[in-house]
Formats: C-alpha cells, sequence, structure tokens
C-alpha cells in the first residue's frame, strides 16, 4: 500500500470485529464476513490510521495507485464497510465533508508487537491499568518497580490483556441488535408428498423476497442454509455469521394453510420473536404470498418495536392494497413484456386503494422504466411517466430507496443525466445498503460509462444480496459479457436457467454470448 502502508501487525481488533490483516479477513465471533476487495483495502487503511482526517486522495493513492477512479468507487466502499459494521449512524467512520474521512473507535488505537487494537476492551485499556496500577504502588516498592522492571511489568500485563480481549466475551450487556437472518427451509409436518415439499420451499422464498425488500436486514436464503443441514438451527447461524435464524414449519389441512415461525438469537439461543399464521388455500398462491409478506413484516415490525426510526418500506393499510402489491412484485420478476405491463396494472390497483401507499409509486415508477426499456411502448413517454411516479413516491416518504433509484433509472434514460443517474443511484444505496436492484442498475451505469470492472463488482454485490433474483443472476451474464469473458458468461447464464428454464431474458443474453464465440447453432436455438 505504498509508503503509507498497513504496519506489520497481525489483528485489528473493531468492538466485536477482528479485521485479520494477514488473511485479509473480516471476522466476527469467528465467521467470516463477506466483504469486497476494495472496501477490505479501504477499512485496513483507516483503521490503521485512526483518529485523523484521511482526505479522499490519500485513500486514493493508497487503495488505488496508478488507477484514476471516480469519488463513487470509494463511496461505494464506505457505504458498504458501514453496513458491514453496523455503523449506519457514522460513529466509526465519519464523513467530514470537503475534507474526507475520520476513523474514530470508542477509545484510541494501541499499538503492540503483536496486534493493533481498537475499542473499550483492547490492550490499550491494560497498558493504562499497568500504569496505574503502579502509580498506586507505595513510593518505596514503587521505586524498586522501575526501569526495565517497569517495562517487563508492563509488558506482561498488556500481553494478557491482548490475549483476554480477543477471548469471547460474556453476554453481560443488552444484545446487539439483529442485522443479518438466514431463513432455514421450512419444515412440512406431514409428508404429503412433493407437492407439500414445494409449498414450504415456495414460502420461505417469498419470506426471503420480502425482507429483502424491506432492506432492513442481511438475508441469507434457505438454499445456502440447506446445505447446512446436518448441524442445528443454532451453529447453521454460526456457521453463517449471522445474528438471528428464522425457522418455520408448514400444516395444509383441508383447505387451510398453517405456519408457525420463531426468529431465534444467535448469540444466546433465545426466541425472540414467533407467531402463528392461518390462510384459506383455495387460492394457493395467494395464500402463500400472504403469509409471507404478514409473515415478515410482523417479524421486522418486532426488531424495529424498539428504534425510534420507521420500517424502510412501511405497508399499507389496506390489506387489499398490500395483496395487489405483492402480485405484482411477483410478475415484475418475470421481466417479460406481458409480464411487466400486468405488473403496472396491479400496481396502479395498489395505488387506486391507497393514495399514500409510497412503495407502491415507487414500484409503478420501476415497471414503467423496465416497459420502457424493453420497447413495450414508446420509451420516452414510460421513462417521463415513471419520473412522475418515482417523484410522488418521494413526495410521500423522501427516505424511501427505491423512489431514489426508480427517479435515477429515469433520468439516466430520458434525460441522458448520468451524473444525477449515479448520484440517485448511490443515495439509494446509502439508504438501503442492501437494495439490490441500487446495485444492480449502479452495474448498468458503469457499464454505460465503459467501466465494466467495476459494473461486475457491482452487480456482484447486487446478486450477494439477493442470489434468488433472476434478473440479478442474469445481468451477472450480462456483465461478464461485455466484459468479454464469454464462456464464464455462458456458465452463468446457464446457472440462471437451472433456477428456471423459462426465464426469457436468460436465454436472449445466452444467445448472444453463443454469438461471440461463434456457436451459431447454439446461438439461434
Amino acid at each position: 500500500m505504498g509508503s503509507a502502508g498497513a504496519p506489520k501487525h497481525a489483528i485489528i481488533a473493531i468492538g466485536s470485529f477482528c479485521l485479520d490483516l494477514n488473511k485479509q479477513q473480516l471476522l466476527r465471533e469467528g465467521c467470516v464476513l463477506s466483504l469486497r476487495p476494495k472496501s477490505f483495502d479501504v477499512l485496513r487503511y483507516i483503521a490503521t490510521n485512526p483518529g485523523r482526517v484521511i482526505s479522499k486522495d490519500e485513500i486514493f493513492q493508497a487503495v488505488w495507485p496508478g488507477i484514476s477512479v471516480t469519488d463513487d468507487s470509494l463511496v461505494q466502499c464506505i457505504s458498504e464497510i458501514r453496513h458491514v459494521l453496523g455503523d449506519e449512524g457514522q460513529t466509526l467512520v465519519r464523513t467530514l465533508p470537503r475534507r474526507g474521512y475520520l476513523f474514530a473507535p470508542s477509545e484510541p488505537a494501541v499499538q503492540s508487537n503483536s496486534s493493533v487494537t481498537l475499542g473499550a476492551r483492547g490492550p490499550g485499556m491494560w497498558w493504562r491499568i499497568a500504569r496505574r496500577a503502579h502509580a498506586a504502588l507505595p513510593a518505596k516498592l514503587a521505586g524498586v518497580v522501575t526501569g526495565a522492571r517497569l517495562g517487563m511489568v508492563l509488558a506482561v500485563i498488556a500481553c494478557v490483556g491482548v490475549l483476554l480481549s480477543l477471548l469471547p466475551r460474556e453476554n453481560s450487556s443488552k444484545p446487539r441488535s439483529i442485522r443479518s437472518v438466514a431463513i432455514l427451509p421450512f419444515e412440512p409436518l406431514l409428508d404429503e408428498g412433493l407437492a407439500h415439499r414445494n409449498l414450504a420451499q415456495g414460502l420461505a422464498d417469498l419470506v426471503v423476497m420480502r425482507l429483502i425488500k424491506l432492506g432492513v436486514l442481511r438475508v441469507v436464503p434457505p438454499s445456502t442454509a440447506a446445505s447446512l443441514q446436518e448441524r442445528s438451527a443454532l451453529d447453521t447461524g454460526r456457521h453463517l455469521g449471522v445474528d438471528a435464524v428464522l425457522e418455520g414449519r408448514l400444516y395444509k389441512q383441508n383447505n387451510r394453510l398453517r405456519v408457525t415461525a420463531h426468529l431465534l438469537r444467535v448469540s444466546d439461543g433465545e426466541t425472540i420473536w414467533s407467531d402463528r399464521f392461518v390462510e384459506d388455500t383455495n387460492d394457493v398462491f395467494k395464500a402463500e404470498e400472504e403469509i409471507a409478506l404478514h409473515l415478515a413484516d410482523s417479524m421486522v415490525s418486532k426488531l424495529e418495536s424498539n428504534k425510534s426510526s420507521p420500517l424502510p418500506h412501511p405497508n399499507s393499510v389496506f390489506p387489499e392494497a398490500n395483496t395487489a402489491y405483492a402480485r405484482g412484485r411477483f410478475l415484475l420478476g418475470r421481466r417479460t413484456g406481458p409480464s411487466v405491463e400486468r405488473a403496472i396494472t396491479s400496481f396502479e390497483s395498489a395505488i387506486q386503494i391507497d393514495r399514500n401507499f409510497a412503495i407502491a409509486h415507487a414500484a409503478l415508477a420501476e415497471s414503467l422504466n423496465l416497459v420502457g426499456a424493453y420497447g413495450g411502448v414508446e420509451p420516452r413517454s414510460a421513462f417521463l411517466r415513471a419520473k412522475e411516479a418515482a417523484l410522488k413516491a418521494l413526495e410521500l416518504q423522501p427516505a424511501l430507496a427505491a423512489s431514489h433509484v426508480a427517479l435515477a433509472f429515469a433520468k439516466a434514460h430520458a434525460e441522458y443525466d448520468w451524473p444525477a443517474a449515479r448520484a440517485g443511484y448511490l443515495r439509494g444505496i446509502e439508504l438501503s445498503p442492501t437494495d439490490a436492484t441500487a446495485w444492480q442498475w449502479l452495474a448498468l451505469a458503469d457499464a454505460a460509462n465503459g467501466q465494466h470492472a467495476e459494473a461486475l463488482q457491482n452487480v456482484r454485490t447486487a446478486h450477494r444480496i439477493d442470489p434468488l433474483s433472476l434478473i440479478v443472476s442474469v445481468d451477472v451474464g450480462r456483465h461478464l459479457y461485455y466484459e468479454g469473458s464469454y464462456q464464464a458468461a455462458v456458465e452463468q447464464l446457464l446457472r440462471t436457467i437451472d433456477l428456471d428454464p423459462g426465464f426469457v431474458r436468460a436465454h436472449h443474453e445466452l444467445g448472444r454470448a453463443y454469438l461471440q464465440m461463434g456457436r451459431f447453432d447454439e446461438a439461434i436455438a
């Protein structure tokens, strides 16, 4: 990292987090957390320079030496760092307008031969204890413990302190808030064959999608947790590095679908939320949507009940509006011309029922953007309507990330205002770092400006956030295509088709990749 590189110390402890400089990993309670390489480099640099203002130019020189990058790259890294550290209030990484950034842990860093520790329980505390103990000695005895002996005493106490600071802490204080959750595969209570298991799987997937849309939690889907099915629920949570795990059980009898769900805190196994949901199954898909909607919202409402800020995406007070909105989200996910047009109708129905349903206005704007991009209607008129819907959503709820993202897309395509579009995507990410669409569309803006490496990084971030999104999975393949990595693009698109053989956009992009490889028969097919 040049002349201002990281010191030789192996570990930086930041509260309950541990930055391992040798292994290039950020961990919490022994679990590796997901952080892009450049974001890790930024965190490493600012964490090894605590307590002083670091200019953007200094970070650029340290992390991107000899490479010309935009401020957006640094903003994205800082946003990801804050999200992973749970530093939404900017108490650790502070932005100083027109000056740079300040990494300010609760106590100053104290460096030793083996580690740098930040926070209330680092070696700095143990050095201070040693000095205070020496100051408290009787004068005659203190006079003996001087020079080399004092240095030895201080070193021994400090080294013991380092070891103690890295041991697991007793949970004597209030448990940290829940910021991440793993959704375990829902369990059918009666084995009614494949249909019942598919019903349980579909319900869990809908819960994941709803939680991702709410944007207040990092969500690990059941497909990931299923690979650890030999472990207990809490062991699975610890292995995945999440704060909580959600267990669900499903029971279908006659025309009634019953679901019970429990949210367990991983640190102590305590049940912090549970609920029971019952729906008629005359329309089984509608029943699944209703239960998933109410389950996710009930759980998040419980988690948010002790906070002063409202949910980012509040529901309508009208159940019919919520149902129309959920139907629209499902249709929008199909990403065909007819399905997007039907999604528009669903969102308009939700708005007719509840004019103040901000997220429905934002979703309408997203749909109008897509129908314009796909050419279902005259593009400019669609983008202008999208802009109008996004502005209405912002009027109703200024901090709604989806509104900023939809407005940015409309500006990019109706007005070719790329700087404003990038600012809008980044504002959406700032408000909701787990908004996969914001990262996905930021990647498209990168590609439009020829920044294919950054585009691929950003779309992969979107894919990590929402691994079940078919369109995001396709876009990973599309950006590999733009980069010229055609074989990698084919492999990614085939994985998407394996998830849903009928997903049109995946076949379209696969054909383009085959064309560039000269595999014409496969491209035509």
